[in-house]
């Protein structure tokens, strides 16, 4: 595979032009094999590479807590911000207009095949959209910290409970909570990090971080700031959260 030609030989196929791998001059490691997918007229090769990888000492000091969010898509213990970008909203009108032309066409007609290209287009560009950034954010907090603690979410509870306004369950399909734990996790894996999960049900939004208290007020989400009515302290909810989260996860790791 040569990066700086933008080419990939593959058996039977040969050499390939390629494009991609944008920030790597060289790819790490020795190329076990490759995987090639087709998704709608377009082909994607993965490429497994072996690497040696350094010997790791977990402490304390080398472990982050994470809380995911709507508000926020990833808040982390030291304090730092990831966004929620929700690309849908930039696509949503032309994947909506698309939608309605494809609805007065008849079906396998020219003109339906040619709006549908451009409908399976814009969700291709949708999809790429949210991984890259996913990818982007991961690949952050993955430099910082070598135990990565985070709460288990059952993302189909949270999307099927009446309770949930349409909004709130639209905003975490668009967050993907699942898909960024899926990739902390196989991320973790592949350089030999810790990656833990406390309980679902671990109050962490309830609990000062800094004294212990526990609010139940603060059950509801609406409440963005904890002010905790033990030592005063206030604090942005999700912030708070993820210090919580890291105490836990310590806790469970015998860390703390």
């Amino acid at each position: 595979m040569d990066l700086q030609e933008k080419h990939i030989t593959l058996p039977i196929l040969k050499r390939v032009k390629i494009r991609g791998y944008r920030s790597l001059d060289k790819l790490p490691g020795k190329i076990l094999n490759a995987t090639i997918k087709q998704v709608g007229y377009k082909y994607y090769v993965s490429v497994c590479v072996e690497e040696e990888k350094e010997e790791v000492i977990y402490t304390e000091q080398r472990a982050i807590g994470i809380d995911i969010g709507i508000k926020h898509m990833v808040v982390t213990s030291d304090k730092t911000y990831y966004e929620n970008p929700e690309f849908l909203k930039k696509y949503e009108r032309r994947i909506q207009g698309y939608q309605q032309e494809l609805s007065r066409k008849e079906k396998g007609s020219k003109n339906y095949e040619k709006t549908l290209r451009k409908l399976e287009e814009l969700y291709r560009k949708l999809k790429n959209a949210r991984k890259k950034y996913l990818e982007e954010v991961v690949s952050k907090i993955m430099k910082k910290k070598e135990i990565i603690i985070t709460e288990k979410l059952k993302v189909k509870e949270m999307l099927c409970k009446n309770n949930n306004p349409k909004s709130v369950r639209k905003n975490i399909s668009n967050v993907m909570f699942q898909k960024i734990l899926q990739t902390l996790e196989y991320k973790c894996k592949w350089s030999s990090k810790i990656f833990h999960q406390i309980s679902t049900y671990y109050p962490s939004s309830q609990i000062c971080s800094e004294c212990g208290y526990k609010d139940l007020a603060m059950k509801d989400y609406g409440i963005r700031k904890y002010e905790c009515p033990a030592c005063g302290i206030q604090l942005e909810r999700d912030y708070n959260a993820s210090r919580n989260i890291l105490e836990e996860g310590l806790r469970e790791l015998s860390l703390a």
